[in-house]
């Protein structure tokens, strides 16, 4: 989807009162859907950002409780206190491991 498109469906989903089940690898849209984070202050503007609030129709930021992340692995769900934050981590230390290179030797 296109930005535009990303940021209509986040105003869309935050405006919507039922409960949600969030499948996805992206963490911008996880972090304004679910914890609520202002999808229009960008990281790299500091404070700038704060200024355009949000786009919701009532312009008001998400009053709501925020939601709750989880993490499947292994068969096992667990809730991450952390939310998005927690999850970056591990998915950080989960791709070193990918990375690492199992050293080999050559038989003489």
């Amino acid at each position: 989807m296109d930005a535009d498109t990303i940021l209509a469906l986040i105003t869309a989903l935050r405006n919507y009162d039922g409960a949600l089940l969030i499948v996805t690898h992206d963490r911008f849209f996880m972090r304004c859907v679910v914890e609520g984070e202002n999808p229009h202050k960008r990281p790299w503007d500091g404070d700038a950002g704060s200024e355009k609030e949000s786009d919701d129709s009532d312009g008001k930021e998400m009053s709501k409780q925020p939601g709750v992340v989880y993490h499947l692995s292994k068969a096992r769900l667990k809730v991450l206190e952390g939310g998005m934050r927690q999850y970056e981590e591990i998915a950080g230390r989960a791709s070193l491991k990918l990375t690492k290179v199992p050293v080999r030797t050559v038989g003489s």
